[in-house]
């Protein structure tokens, strides 16, 4: 026999003898393997339970937090939605606070004697009010430095008047730069509609446009209506200023007085040009 074929007979004499072995061992111990799986299975059980009790958890604050996948769609669509009523909030408020000044402007334009040019507020300097701001009417259109600015106010149910907002400064081709009444430079010779007394407003505070009256014993109460005088040719005759909304006696017997304008400084956003050279431009 050579020697290939010997080593053929003892691999299989081998292989037969590992399984035999294996039969006997498999056939002894049936009863153990099972339970060996058992004990494993029990103490890995608490491992088993707390990685299920975590996983479940965990995607119950997942879901908490974040939502399912549609419970965040609806929330997206939600937030849109919300964010367009808000836009239309903001235009139907924006609307609301016209309508009154678009009423007054409208009815003023019906009465008035005057030529008046509307015009846009196209900017304005940094400060919550309007002292200083452009509108996009200039040369081309006749606007002069000194033009004056009004706008339209309702003093009684039938009764609107051009309230004073300020004049022009300074002049381009389709621009003009207008400097408001609320100047702490601009001064404005007023009278008592109901006295006929005649003072200036010099400046502003907090409360208003403050200023004095000639006459020591003027009899100027709160409530009384400003209107301009038209001397010194700034502004033109009964122009709307104000109301009286303090008054006070200084020891140097001066009649002081804070005036409130009706005019809001803070939200201005169109108004109307009055040409100082036109002739019903009444003036001392």
């Amino acid at each position: 026999m050579n020697t290939d074929n010997r080593k053929k007979i003892i691999v299989a004499t081998v292989t037969v003898f590992i399984l035999l072995i294996m039969m006997a061992i498999s056939s002894r111990y049936k009863n153990i393997i099972p339970f060996a799986e058992d004990t494993v299975g029990r103490v890995f059980e608490p491992a088993n339970k707390a990685v299920s009790f975590t996983s479940t958890k965990t995607k119950e604050l997942f879901v908490y937090l974040f939502g399912t996948r549609k419970m965040r769609t609806e929330n997206a669509e939600l937030k849109l939605e919300n964010q367009k009523l808000k836009e239309e909030i903001a235009i139907y408020s924006s609307i609301i606070a016209k309508a009154e000044f678009l009423e007054d402007e409208y009815n003023l334009l019906k009465k008035t004697e005057y030529d008046l040019k509307p015009a846009n507020i196209t900017a304005k300097d940094p400060s919550n009010y309007f002292i200083n701001f452009t509108i996009d009417k200039g040369e081309n259109d006749s606007v002069k430095v000194g033009d004056v600015i009004v706008t339209g106010k309702k003093l009684t149910d039938s009764t609107f008047i051009e309230a004073i907002i300020g004049k022009v400064e300074k002049v381009g081709k389709s621009w003009a730069k207008v400097t408001s009444v609320i100047s702490e430079s601009s001064n404005i010779s007023f009278i008592n509609s109901r006295t006929l007394e005649a003072g200036v407003l010099t400046g502003r505070n907090e409360k208003g446009m403050s200023g004095y009256v000639f006459e020591p014993n003027s009899d100027i109460k709160i409530g009384d209506k400003l209107m301009t005088s038209g001397v010194g040719g700034v502004y033109p005759r009964n122009l709307y200023i104000g109301d009286v909304v303090d008054v006070k006696l200084t020891e140097d017997l001066i009649v002081e007085i804070i005036v409130e304008t009706k005019v809001d400084f803070t939200s201005l956003y169109r108004v109307l040009i009055l040409d100082r050279n036109e002739g019903k431009y009444e003036q001392d």
